[in-house]
């Protein structure tokens, strides 16, 4: 009964993002990666993926 539960209050996200490398752009990549970092397991350059509850997945977009 517990791996149901956690299925269902959970969400597997893959986040991919891709930041035009103005003036700013530095400081914005290095912003959105370490917020990803907080909730995601990093895959691969600007690839993160990992399950999320709901309300963390509320927080990351509030976030970003």
């Amino acid at each position: 009964m517990q791996d149901l539960k956690y299925a269902s209050d959970h969400m597997y996200i893959v986040s991919m993002y891709d930041i035009m490398m103005d003036d700013k752009g530095a400081k914005v990549q290095r912003n959105v990666f370490k917020i990803c970092k907080r909730y995601l397991i990093h895959i691969q350059k600007s690839i993160f993926e990992g399950n999320l509850p709901e309300l963390n997945l509320m927080k990351l977009k509030a976030e970003l």
